[in-house]
């Protein structure tokens, strides 16, 4: 069964007045390696939920099976209307006990430049959409998973898109460049650009979905000086 053998990555456990139910009371909400696709949470409710979880964490493909979890934050742009199989799947299961539902929400590719209001317009609208699916399919709210898996949307410096992280296993000995201190500071007008595409980000998912609740992977420690090569 899917959800026990992929059970590795995390278990979330979230105390939040935000959450259904008593306030008090915390949930436990399920993250497997391979989230769950919502054709098999319909077909598959009914053994997910004999399971000790309160919610789950799961992915959405369009009705052509493009990825979106991992598109989100890049050049393509989904809207609603792409995910009428999946909005159909969320809404006919009969979901008891798992309340607490999260759509992953990826920063990949990560590759747009904060400066472009043209790109940063796609960004808005991917997670405009993800919000219409979580209020139209009674979700509890998105998993927003931070980790730079591609490119490096947080990095200061930037770095060029077509440079990689160094593989200890196949750079042997090769000396990194340290950016300078200097290069390291970050100038006011990028942070106060970057905060407004932060209020700019949770206004377009308010806008769709205003009791939204929004989990995170890396929060304060996205924003921190990076410790070797290992985030």
């Amino acid at each position: 069964m899917l959800i026990i053998r992929d059970v590795v990555l995390l278990l979330l456990l979230v105390a939040t007045s935000g959450l259904a139910g008593d306030p008090t009371r915390k949930k436990l909400i399920e993250w497997a390696a391979v989230e769950p696709t919502t054709a098999y949470m319909r077909e598959h409710v009914r053994e997910m939920e004999l399971l000790p979880f309160d919610g789950i964490i799961f992915q959405l493909k369009t009705d052509d099976n493009e990825q979106m979890v991992w598109n989100m934050w890049g050049e393509q742009s989904f809207s609603i209307d792409q995910f009428s199989r999946e909005v159909g799947d969320l809404q006919a299961t009969r979901f008891e006990r798992l309340t607490e539902r999260f759509l992953r929400c990826n920063v990949t590719p990560g590759n747009v430049d904060w400066a472009d209001d043209a790109a940063w317009q796609t960004v808005l609208g991917n997670f405009r959409t993800a919000a219409q699916i979580v209020e139209r399919t009674g979700c509890r709210g998105i998993m927003f998973d931070t980790e730079q898996y591609v490119h490096e949307p947080f990095a200061w410096p930037p770095r060029p898109q077509e440079e990689t992280p160094a593989d200890p296993a196949t750079d042997g000995d090769a000396k990194k460049v340290e950016p300078t201190p200097e290069e390291k500071a970050i100038p006011a007008e990028v942070s106060a650009l970057v905060r407004r595409r932060g209020r700019e980000w949770i206004q377009a998912i308010n806008a769709e979905c205003p009791e939204i609740t929004i989990l995170v992977t890396y929060a304060w420690r996205a924003g921190q000086p990076t410790e070797g090569e290992s985030f």
